[in-house]
This record gives structure tokens, C-alpha cells and sequence, in this order.
């Protein structure tokens, strides 16, 4: 197959106009494969193409997916390419510039195998390369937003900040963990809902398995800061200008 070349391109304007949301994650320089996030947007397709419309979809396919993904994207129905094409994009990015410096050649877009498990995790396999590789992924309207680690399992989640209706909270968290709000004004307990929601589902990710339907089950304990501890493992928030990013490293299996 075809080489292609490398897929940071794809990112190079819409990290500098999105920094906050970046979080610092970006690119750590160190001994050890880098632990990185990257976004991908709208822009991200069109920036290869003439537009960010289906047909433009299928041909970056055939230029950035292995067989096995393109048979998974024809399967798809049409209203489901463009985000199936921007997690792909996001996923494979994350991976290329993670590994950057660590192995003997560049890795092109063809050499990152992404596929789902049967609770729809992403995992990929990398040609040339031995260890793990861990990765998450998260969808919001038109952005989507990769997490990769070569030294743990990862959970990412993203939501926008927005009204939630009693019958929402009675539903999504426990009495306790609203009793840990209790404290903050009301203006910024929106945000914090939000982050309780994006804390039960980053880390129910990282463990392998997704809330389930049952976020209950997933209970913060504790609030420090901007992190938040739930189901016994430390999950970092970040609030951006219209949602709130929530990433985690697997601690425990409880």
C-alpha cells in the first residue's frame, strides 16, 4: 500500500488555536515514548481535501486506513463517516507523534491498525512495534479527541457544559456525590456536574468496559482541585471555554 506522509499536518493550525484545551499533554519530550493528545475536527478532513463531505471521507480512507478499517468504514452508514474519519485521524496522529524518535522510522498512517473490541474500545496495533499501546477516544458534535499511552491503559471523555435536569442527576450520581457539590456556588456546580459525568466515564474507559448504563456504579469520593477520585482512581479535569476534558491513567481494576 501506498505510504503516506505524516499525519501531524492534519493538526498543525487547530493545536495553536486550541491550546487551553490541549491540556499540556501535547508532545512531553522524554526518555520514554510520549504520552499525547490530539484533536480532530471538521477542518481536520477538508485540510486534505476539497471538502469535508463523504466523498472526501472515502478517499482519505483509501489513503490512511489499513483493509481492515476500510472494510469497518463500508460498513458504516453514510451519516456515520466524517466521525468515524476524525477518530481514525485523531487516534492514528496521537500514535505517529507519540512514538516519534523512539523507533527507527516514521510511522505512516498505514502502519496503525485501529480496531474495536467487543465492549467497542479502541486498541491499536502497530507494525514494527512490540509493546502496548493505549489509546482512548471521545466524540463531541464535530470534535473528536485521541488519548494515547505506551505505559498504561488511558480513559478520555469530553462534554460541553450545559443544563441538567433533576431527573438527569437522580439518575447519573449518587446522593454522596452530590453532597460533595454541596459546597459550591451554584453558577459554577454546573460545570462540576460535568466533570462528576466525565470523571464515571473516562474512567470506566480505561478500564475496558464503559459505564454500562449504570453510572452509579462509577462513584466519586473526593475532590481535589481539578481531580476528582472515582471508583479509587485519580481522574484530571480541565474546564475549556465551552466543555469540560477529563483524562485518566488505569490504577486499580476495582
Amino acid at each position: 500500500m501506498k505510504q503516506v506522509p505524516e499525519l501531524q499536518d492534519f493538526i498543525a493550525g487547530f493545536a495553536q488555536a486550541n491550546r487551553q484545551a490541549v491540556c499540556g499533554l501535547s508532545a512531553r519530550r522524554a526518555s520514554r515514548v510520549s504520552d499525547l493528545m490530539v484533536m480532530s475536527t471538521p477542518d481536520t478532513v477538508a485540510s486534505r481535501s476539497e471538502a469535508s463531505d463523504i466523498g472526501a471521507a472515502c478517499h482519505l480512507v483509501k489513503q490512511l486506513c489499513t483493509s481492515s478499517e476500510a472494510n469497518e468504514f463500508s460498513m458504516l452508514p453514510a451519516n456515520r463517516h466524517l466521525r468515524w474519519l476524525r477518530g481514525r485521524i485523531a487516534i492514528k496522529t496521537a500514535v505517529q507523534v507519540g512514538f516519534r524518535g523512539h523507533i527507527a522510522r516514521p510511522l505512516s498512517a498505514v502502519d496503525i491498525d485501529v480496531y474495536r473490541d467487543e465492549h467497542g474500545a479502541p486498541h491499536v496495533r502497530v507494525d514494527g512495534v512490540s509493546q502496548a499501546v493505549f489509546v482512548s477516544l471521545t466524540h463531541k458534535d464535530n470534535l473528536s479527541i485521541a488519548f494515547m499511552s505506551a505505559q498504561r491503559a488511558v480513559g478520555l471523555d469530553y462534554e460541553t457544559v450545559k443544563p441538567r435536569s433533576a431527573a438527569f442527576l437522580k439518575l447519573a450520581f449518587t446522593p454522596a456525590e452530590l453532597q460533595l457539590l454541596e459546597h459550591i456556588a451554584p453558577p459554577e456546580r454546573l460545570a462540576w456536574y460535568t466533570r462528576l459525568w466525565c470523571a464515571k466515564e473516562a474512567v470506566s474507559k480505561s478500564l475496558g468496559t464503559g459505564l454500562k448504563g449504570r453510572p452509579k456504579s462509577w462513584v466519586t469520593t473526593q475532590i481535589d482541585g481539578e481531580r476528582l477520585l472515582c471508583h479509587n482512581q485519580w481522574v484530571t479535569t480541565q474546564q475549556t471555554a465551552s466543555g469540560i476534558l477529563a483524562w485518566t491513567y488505569r490504577t486499580s481494576v476495582s
